[in-house]
């Protein structure tokens, strides 16, 4: 039961996340509630390619593409320098 409470808890993190991010992005927000849909944005967003997508498919390698498309997504929306 606690495991449950903890993917749901994540979830809700996640996509409120999402939807936070697409709003400012200037994109839909309901978009981010789509699950292939709004990593497809997530990456029109930080200008990358679409077939990237593949790449979180891949287990270890979307750990690595997840902390990538964050860092770039705060470039992209001014919230991170690059140096």
């Amino acid at each position: 039961m606690i495991p449950y409470l903890f993917l749901i808890a994540y979830l809700v993190v996640l996509y409120a996340c999402l939807w936070k991010l697409l709003q400012k992005a200037g994109k839909p927000a309901w978009a981010g509630l789509v699950p292939v849909y709004n990593i497809i944005l997530w990456l029109r967003i930080s200008g990358k390619p679409w077939w990237w997508v593949f790449l979180f498919i891949v287990p270890g390698v979307n750990l690595l593409m997840f902390i990538l498309m964050n860092v770039n997504i705060s470039i992209v929306l001014g919230e991170r320098e690059v140096k």
